[in-house]
């Protein structure tokens, strides 16, 4: 006899797993940043202290209420043996998880703009730089983010323009910026420590990311043009500084790089390649050559300043 219930225990074990898995993925995976952020806005001390480096805490505790509550249910009211059959029961299972997958928690840009500001205040800038870098869409938030988890004016330079991303306008960048700095309880993307420090977007950064090459000059630190060794120059720093001297017709510096002026020239070459493959009365010239742009370029300031900044003073 004791044989003959051994399938029968068996089944339910396998029904509870899928339960149990199921409730642990969406509670600890699918929605875990909103509710940390939750967790955050009404316990800040105990979520930074306890919770923010483990948001699969979510999960164990969604597994721990709902996995005894549908047990008990289970022996109160037979709901698996109402179903039928196993293939019954495990549909039926499947369909409610479908259901409940289907109900909007937050759409997948916001889950990583929150993934990344609960990793930057872990201090795990380098992770929450590659999270999303894949991920084709963008925001002024995440952008903001990245150039906070990228910290010094060194790392902007040099790796801010090779990430996934596009142009924001100077007021949407504004805003975001004071939602950086902003508490995630206010409705912000910040998960403030003691001691933390407001950030804000250096100015030679600022004058990039606008495209605006004239109020770069003005602002890129003079430690830059007085180096004698160009690669110690963030990238992006002596591409904008290359381009500057060539576009500008009274430019209020100087500034000398042989390797990266070689560089350039190339860009220019492919350019003018590409537009003799695809002139501009061709359809779609403009889309193909910023495509075929991108496969060589992409990371450069100038495929930035050229092919994403609506509002640069130069055109190419």
């Amino acid at each position: 006899m004791t044989q003959d219930h051994k399938p029968v225990r068996r089944v339910r074990i396998l029904q509870y797993a899928l339960f149990g898995a199921f409730v642990y993925c969406y509670f600890g995976v699918l929605v875990s940043e909103r509710l940390m952020a939750c967790a955050y806005s009404l316990f800040p001390n105990f979520t930074i202290r306890f919770l923010l480096s483990f948001p699969h805490f979510f999960g164990c505790l969604a597994l721990c209420i709902f996995l005894p509550l549908l047990i008990y249910c289970n022996k109160r009211w037979s709901l698996f043996k109402r179903c039928g059959s196993l293939t019954r029961q495990v549909l039926y299972l499947t369909l409610l998880f479908f259901v409940v997958g289907l109900i909007p928690v937050a759409d997948e840009l916001t889950i990583l703009e929150l993934r990344t500001a609960r990793l930057i205040a872990l201090h795990k800038n380098d992770e929450a730089l590659e999270l999303g870098r894949r991920y084709a869409s963008d925001s002024p938030r995440l952008q903001m983010l990245r150039l906070r988890a990228l910290g010094t004016i060194d790392r902007m330079g040099a790796s801010f323009f090779e990430m996934p991303g596009s142009y924001h306008p100077f007021s949407d960048r504004i805003q975001a910026e004071r939602l950086v700095n902003e508490p995630i309880g206010r409705g912000g993307y910040a998960y403030l420590r003691e001691g933390d420090s407001t950030f804000s977007v250096p100015p030679a950064m600022a004058a990039l990311l606008d495209g605006n090459l004239d109020r770069f000059a003005g602002t890129v630190p003079r430690k830059y043009l007085i180096d004698r060794h160009p690669e110690t120059i963030p990238v992006a720093f002596r591409q904008a500084l290359v381009l500057y001297v060539r576009l500008t017709t009274h430019p209020i510096l100087s500034y000398q790089d042989e390797a990266t002026e070689a560089n350039y020239r190339d860009f220019i070459s492919r350019r003018d390649s590409i537009r003799k493959q695809f002139p501009r009365d061709v359809k779609d010239a403009e889309r193909a050559e910023r495509n075929l742009m991108a496969d060589d370029f992409y990371g450069t300031y100038w495929f930035y300043y050229f092919y994403e900044c609506p509002d640069r003073k130069f055109g190419l």
